[in-house]
């Protein structure tokens, strides 16, 4: 099940008050350089905001990260 990204959630409900809001989540895209060239081409923001989460795997007994050091 793909989690709920809070974070930017609350951060876009808070945004959403005064600006049009759009969140584009990567996660469960098959083609996520089409769909993003797609979405700021129709949306056209003024500004882009970029969440990162799952950083590594949260296992305690095997932790690796997804990023290099």
């Amino acid at each position: 099940m793909p989690p709920l990204p809070l974070g930017l959630a609350s951060v876009a409900a808070s945004l959403a008050r005064a600006h049009a809001v759009k969140v584009l989540d990567f996660m469960c895209l098959d083609d996520r350089r089409a769909e993003l060239k797609r979405t700021v081409a129709d949306f056209k923001p003024q500004i882009i905001g970029i969440s990162v989460r799952n950083i590594d795997n949260q296992a305690s007994r095997a932790p690796e990260s997804y990023f290099p050091a």
